[in-house]
């Protein structure tokens, strides 16, 4: 079995973050793999390491920074790495990028694509769909599990749906997978795996590689445009804002407490009758029970 992974290097948004108005994009100075990417590259090596003769290769369209995620889902266990870039796909969109990525990908090579369900700069949710669409082959999208006794060719899986419910489906191969959070746990690679990955040849494709137009890519063959992006204002009413009136001192210590000093305590004196008569008078009182 042949698994192609596609992963994204996004901002890292545990870290600071802004927002360039005049590209309408997320910037940071700390990239990452997309979370949900790297969910996927783990289940694509754990069925590696269940079923026999599986080979993992790793795609991600992005400028030249992006071979350290690509290195890094090698160090977890990918085989393979791939790596499109080329100044023309400056300013493409997830249409464009689905349809550069499944170009990459090309037709009955592999059994199996995953994805994750959304990126976390953009969470458009798209680049799955339109890899199926181009490639004519199913979607599965919110997968949380997935079951390896492969009969007759299909595969079994759970999909999240809404109310916290598991719908059970099954696709014949080749498909595209989209995994939600839940379906594992990410490993951590061993320091003796990331210096293996440093090691390994990528391979680089540019628009000519395969065989694109620049018209298609890129801002002029984009779909979406981003209109504008700005970062999220707090809501001032849900503020929680201390009596003037207070001292300085008072009025930091009722922020310290969360808001909550005017809360009334008292505290139950003598042995453990007297606390448990006082607790039944309490219940009692205010009809708790």
């Amino acid at each position: 079995m042949n698994i192609a992974v596609c992963i994204k290097q996004v901002p890292d948004t545990e870290g600071h973050i802004d927002v360039d108005r005049r590209s309408g994009s997320i910037t940071s100075p700390n990239l990452v793999i997309n979370p949900l990417d790297v969910l996927a590259v783990e289940e694509a090596v754990r069925i590696k390491g269940q079923l026999v003769d599986v080979r993992v290769t790793v795609v991600c369209m992005g400028p030249d920074i992006a071979e350290r995620a690509l290195r890094g889902a090698l160090s977890m266990g990918a085989d393979e790495a791939v790596h499109v870039w080329d100044e023309q796909l400056v300013g493409s969109d997830s249409y464009v990028a689905g349809r550069v990525l499944a170009t990459a990908i090309g037709p009955e090579q592999y059994d199996l694509i995953l994805c994750g369900q959304m990126a976390a700069d953009t969470q458009a949710g798209q680049v799955g769909a339109v890899i199926a669409e181009i490639l004519e082959i199913p979607l599965i999208t919110a997968v949380v599990s997935i079951d390896l006794n492969l009969q007759s060719g299909r595969m079994e899986m759970q999909r999240k749906v809404d109310g916290g419910k598991r719908e059970v489906v099954q696709t014949s191969l080749p498909a595209v997978l989209t995994v939600e959070s839940g379906i594992n746990k990410p490993r951590y690679p061993t320091l003796r795996a990331i210096k293996d990955a440093e090691k390994k040849q990528i391979e680089k494709l540019n628009l000519k590689a395969l065989d694109m137009s620049p018209n298609e890519v890129g801002a002029t063959g984009s779909l979406i445009k981003v209109v504008s992006v700005s970062v999220a204002k707090p809501s001032i009413k849900n503020l929680f804002v201390p009596d003037s009136n207070l001292l300085a001192i008072d009025r930091i210590n009722i922020l310290m407490s969360g808001g909550i000093s005017d809360k009334k305590a008292e505290m139950i004196l003598g042995g453990l009758q007297e606390a448990a008569s006082y607790f039944v008078q309490f219940v009692k009182e205010r009809k708790l029970l």
